[in-house]
């Protein structure tokens, strides 16, 4: 987030970009009310340097940045008191355990609502229901979220394929402008294995939908139409992916059930038909042995 990467700045930088840094995360609440001449003249830099750091953090104007890190404060705010990353310790009861995983799910689930944007759902379920081919470029634990929505899609007709680690590029290169990527990483670093065939999907000219996390990160940059997850979770230093397995299976969950949607009667009854011809075939089955 913003917040962590000025104090980033901060912490490996000498003079003017300390400076800068410093000062906009002593004053974040201010912001709103601060211009490019404000910092500039509090800071003793000029305003060439506080656009500059803005420009490094990825933003082409002051306001902009404003606007952003903002909307990331207001989000910190609504979080709950749980770490996501260590929610109970050595010496927590079991209802501890219970009671903090349980409220970190919840919690999670809220976030990743509180991020969501309805238009853009609504265009990414458009292109997924327009495309030739859907392909899903994951790595686990992604992967078993992404098979998931791939049998929930399945029980309504609609073929979803998942690539399979090893496989990407072979995939990436069979696909063409008539068919789209769901690209899952929480990082978005072009050095993920599931993130490495943007380049070529791009070219390609192949439609990127990517799911991660909400930074300015490579992925975000890369893909055509973004669903960004919290980023309160750490890469490393954490029990497990508690937040964002949650995160991202309840993306692919939003996405299936506004499918389902908009062809609901369609939809239901091809499920109801198909789930009693099974049942029919499984007692059969049971008979013959």
């Amino acid at each position: 987030m913003l917040h962590d990467k000025l104090r980033l700045i901060s912490q490996k930088n000498k003079g003017t970009s300390k400076a800068i840094a410093e000062y906009l995360l002593s004053n974040s609440t201010n912001l709103s009310l601060l211009d490019v001449k404000d910092v500039a003249r509090e800071t003793y830099t000029s305003q060439a340097s506080v656009i500059r750091l803005v420009q490094k953090l990825g933003f082409s104007k002051w306001r902009y940045f404003v606007k952003e890190y903002i909307r990331e404060q207001t989000f910190m705010d609504k979080l709950g008191t749980v770490n996501v990353n260590l929610p109970f310790s050595k010496n927590s009861t079991t209802n501890e355990v219970i009671d903090n995983v349980s409220a970190l799910e919840i919690e999670s689930i809220k976030n990743t609502q509180y991020l969501l944007n309805t238009d853009d759902v609504n265009k990414i379920v458009e292109i997924i229901e327009n495309s030739n081919r859907i392909v899903i470029f994951s790595l686990q634990p992604n992967y078993y979220m992404a098979r998931s929505f791939k049998r929930k899609m399945l029980s309504i007709g609609k073929n979803i394929e998942v690539a399979e680690d090893g496989q990407f590029g072979l995939k990436a290169a069979s696909l063409d402008k008539n068919d789209c990527a769901i690209i899952v990483s929480y990082s978005g670093s072009e050095f993920i294995g599931s993130v490495t065939q943007v380049k070529k999907l791009r070219k390609n000219m192949v439609k990127t939908i990517a799911i991660t996390s909400e930074s300015n990160n490579f992925l975000i940059k890369n893909s055509d139409y973004q669903i960004e997850i919290p980023t309160n979770e750490h890469l490393s230093n954490k029990i497990a992916n508690y937040a964002s397995e949650i995160s991202v299976n309840f993306i692919f969950d939003i996405l299936f059930s506004v499918i389902f949607k908009y062809n609901f009667e369609d939809n239901l009854n091809y499920k109801i038909v198909n789930s009693l011809d099974l049942e029919k075939a499984r007692f059969n089955d049971q008979i013959e042995r």
